[in-house]
């Protein structure tokens, strides 16, 4: 036993000594191989370094720095680029080495190391370069063929039935799919049935409510939604459409705190899991944005298309008929045809009088505004100018959400939203400016302020003559009417960019269209001859989501009825003809798919300019090479060991480097 346990000590203190020598080994520091350096080899580099920035620094010229030396520098071979280059024969570059090799060697993954404290000696700016299609146009590839394959119903059974017969051969191929876990915990079958009510909410959450009292309820969720991501501790109630009513504008207020407050914050609490219900408040929130302006422009548009009659301004009580619509008798969606078209009469409509009545719908949130002269007959400028800086948030109608939304992107001291929401309102509402008081009164007054403040430099002399010449056509008294005929009647029929092209969402358009022949090009592209839809259902959108539940648990446990809980429907004898099981996710998806037919000519259309823009991006990349080719260093000098100097042109570009992570960084880069 002694024997044993004399064993034992020893090699329990041998254990220990060995573990000792170990842990002082480990925590021993490892040291640090010096920064590779020659300067032959890096001059070699920073010569062609120099010619992107030129092209980069140039004002006529202005290419993106980065995308000449990824696609013009870097994988090139040195006597490609410089056949008078000589490189060092050191740290294994030669001349048949590229320049690739050389960063690699002295500079690491990067020339410009993104662990670089202090970069504000880099002199490198914003520049031109070919850019990859956006989503929108691969889309525009793709989405006529795709509703071409939904019209044939034999080529989507034959697809189905391929991918169910591929799934049960080898159902690992779903299960084994790391994904499903994370799905799993996001999308619960509660959490799906959160998001399908936030499109499609139950029938007794608005019962009896009209869309103005919608609008407040889903405005209180908005507000929640952004103090919970905020960190706010603030909530506003909504539990009936009185209580909604009264806690609009607290709820619009917090929107405006909250917004300015996320982007000094650290740390958001965008945790989607914590916070599905403020996330399901927020989408609500978008679809009764929505819905309430699709209401409108639906019923204004069968009003034009009914009536021979020129159109009318709307008043006040006709404003509030529309957003008091009971909503139940409101459908619950977008209709983008019905809705460009509608675009389309207001802004042709020559009198202007409905493109006044979109304004009002959208910013006017008030019956009156504060005219020049207040109770009594005398004036009362600040008054008047609380109409563009308040920020009260008791106006009806969307006007308080644009104004809050709006408000809360910008600075405290220059309330955007109110200027602008407060403005367009006004303007709008064509209310009489001066109130009881005599317009020839007003007039000097303003005048001799406009002059007092463009002597202290508040306003500029241009926009004080323009405000005096609107003056003078009777803006005081009918501000829509004078701003019409004088601005933006004319400003319709203005060319985009004549003989050029302009970007619309990345597409290359013709700069010869005016707004008013666009939107009746728009309406020309989503008119088909069997009338078919392009609208979102939201309630198709929302019952193909509800159809969600228990997916991700037969695809982990039992994969090879994916499809049929999806809704497909396999071959049999008795049923040959029926491969989709009504009221299923396929079937939903269906319907939502067919509601879009009427969008394959403008997507037609898109694909068109979609080969524009890639033949233009093909030709900038062809001119930037052209143009790199040309650029030649006529000297180059190395000032210290850091230190390197160029001259393009009689410019002379300069760059230092410095060690940075155990590599060499460019540190500074300047031109003069």
């Amino acid at each position: 036993m002694r024997k044993l346990i004399s064993l034992l000590a020893a090699i329990t203190l041998t254990a220990s000594a060995s573990a000792s020598l170990i842990a002082c080994s480990q925590i021993q520091p490892k040291a640090k191989k010096p920064a590779v350096y020659d300067s032959q080899d890096i001059n070699i580099l920073l010569k062609q370094v120099s010619k992107a920035y030129y092209l980069n620094s140039d004002k006529t010229i202005n290419y993106d720095f980065n995308f000449v030396y990824e696609n013009m520098i870097k994988n090139k071979w040195i006597k490609e680029l410089d056949k008078s280059a000589e490189a060092s024969g050191k740290n294994g570059i030669d001349n048949t080495s590229r320049i690739s090799d050389i960063q690699s060697v002295y500079f690491g993954d990067q020339i410009i190391n993104s662990k670089l404290k202090d970069k504000s000696e880099i002199k490198i700016v914003a520049g031109q370069a070919p850019k990859n299609p956006n989503l929108l146009m691969n889309l525009s590839g793709i989405y006529p063929t795709l509703i071409s394959f939904i019209n044939n119903g034999q080529i989507i059974e034959l697809v189905l039935y391929l991918v169910d017969l591929g799934i049960n051969v080898m159902p690992q191929i779903i299960s084994d799919q790391g994904i499903l876990d994370y799905a799993a915990a996001l999308l619960p079958d509660a959490n799906i049935k959160k998001l399908a009510e936030a499109l499609n909410p139950p029938k007794d959450k608005y019962k009896n409510y009209t869309m103005e009292e919608v609008l407040n309820s889903a405005i209180v969720d908005f507000g929640n939604a952004l103090n919970i991501f905020a960190g706010k501790d603030q909530r506003y109630k909504n539990s009936s459409s009185d209580e909604a009513n009264k806690w609009r504008a607290s709820a619009l207020n917090g929107v405006v705190l909250a917004m300015q407050d996320l982007p000094k914050q650290s740390n958001i609490n965008l945790n989607i899991v914590d916070n599905w219900d403020a996330l399901c408040g927020v989408i609500n929130f978008a679809r009764v944005m929505v819905i309430y302006l699709n209401n409108f422009a639906a019923q204004r548009l069968t009003v034009i298309e009914n009536t021979q009659d020129p159109i009318k301004e709307l008043s006040w009580d006709e404003l509030q008929k529309i957003r008091n619509t009971k909503y139940e008798k409101v459908n619950n969606e977008l209709d983008i045809k019905n809705f460009i078209k509608y675009l389309d009469k207001a802004f042709n409509d020559k009198n202007g009088k409905e493109l006044q009545n979109l304004l009002q719908f959208l910013f006017r949130g008030q019956k009156n505004y504060k005219q020049v002269a207040g109770s009594l007959p005398i004036p009362d400028i600040d008054g008047f100018i609380s109409n563009f800086t308040n920020k009260v948030y008791d106006d009806v109608g969307l006007s308080g959400v644009f104004k809050a939304i709006l408000n809360g992107t910008s600075i405290p001291e220059k309330p955007i939203g109110s200027m602008l929401v407060g403005g367009l309102g006004l303007v709008s509402s064509n209310n009489n400016i001066v109130g009881k008081l005599s317009e020839k009164v007003i007039k000097p007054l303003i005048t001799t302020a406009l002059k007092a403040a463009v002597a202290v430099g508040t306003i500029n002399e241009k926009t004080a003559n323009l405000i005096i010449d609107l003056m003078n056509k009777g803006v005081l008294l009918n501000p829509w009417d004078v701003a019409w005929e004088s601005f933006l009647n004319p400003f319709m029929d203005k060319q985009l960019n004549p003989g050029k092209k302009v970007n619309i969402l990345g597409f290359p358009i013709s700069g010869d269209y005016t707004i008013r022949t666009l939107l009746n090009r728009l309406t020309y592209l989503t008119t088909t001859e069997n009338n078919d839809s392009l609208k979102l259902d939201f309630k198709n959108l929302s019952d193909l989501i509800n159809q969600l539940q228990g997916v991700i648990k037969v695809a982990q446990e039992n994969p090879k009825e994916l499809l049929t809980k999806l809704g497909y429907i396999r071959p049999s004898k008795n049923d040959e003809d029926v491969f989709i099981k009504s009221g299923s996710f396929f079937d939903y998806l269906n319907r939502i798919l067919n509601d879009t037919k009427g969008s394959n000519g403008l997507f037609n259309a898109l694909n068109v300019k979609t080969g524009e823009f890639k033949d233009m991006q093909a030709k900038l990349k062809e001119d930037m090479q052209a143009k790199f080719n040309l650029v030649e260093v006529s000297s180059e000098k190395q000032i210290d060991h850091n230190t390197f100097e160029y001259i393009i042109n009689n410019k002379t570009i300069t760059i230092k480097i410095d060690v940075v992570k155990n590599k060499y960084s460019i540190t500074a880069i300047s031109m003069k």
